[in-house]
């Protein structure tokens, strides 16, 4: 009987952790090549207090970047300076990374949507991006991948 109530108190403690977690937890990578969107994005949730890196605007680096910072969370343009575009990108993350994507366009093109569809965790939003829907994919997703 002891086992069970000490094993109920760590299940407990356990998960009081996980809906507890702050947003200085939760680290975020922005992939956009436009400087003011990202600026902007970076602003907007450090001001939230999230853990954000500094922002990326090539496929290759950002591949770079995931594989050392392991983020929870990657907002990820489509339209990205470099060889790779975001969903190539995302692709290549996700081999190594268990993270969410949230993809930014400008486009509300459909076979851009079916080719998000098969990325693992993607969430896609359309620009201009309010910084609440990303806050709320934010909070959802984190509780998700945990």
């Amino acid at each position: 009987m002891q086992i069970i109530n000490n094993l109920a108190i760590e299940c407990i403690l356990f998960f009081s952790y996980i809906v507890t977690m702050t947003a200085e937890q939760i680290k975020i990578m922005i992939v956009e090549d436009e400087a003011i969107t990202a600026m902007y994005l970076n602003m907007r949730l450090k001001k939230l207090s999230y853990d954000v890196l500094k922002p990326i605007s090539s496929g290759d680096i950002a591949i770079q970047a995931a594989r050392k910072e392991s983020p929870n969370i990657i907002l990820m343009d489509i339209g990205l300076t470099g060889k790779l575009d975001g969903i190539q990108t995302a692709k290549e993350i996700q081999l190594f990374c268990k993270t969410h994507f949230i993809f930014m366009s400008g486009y509300q093109d459909e076979d851009m949507r079916d080719q998000v569809k098969l990325i693992k965790s993607a969430s896609y939003l359309t620009k201009p991006i309010g910084i609440k829907d990303i806050v709320n994919i934010i909070e959802t997703k984190v509780k998700e991948l945990l």
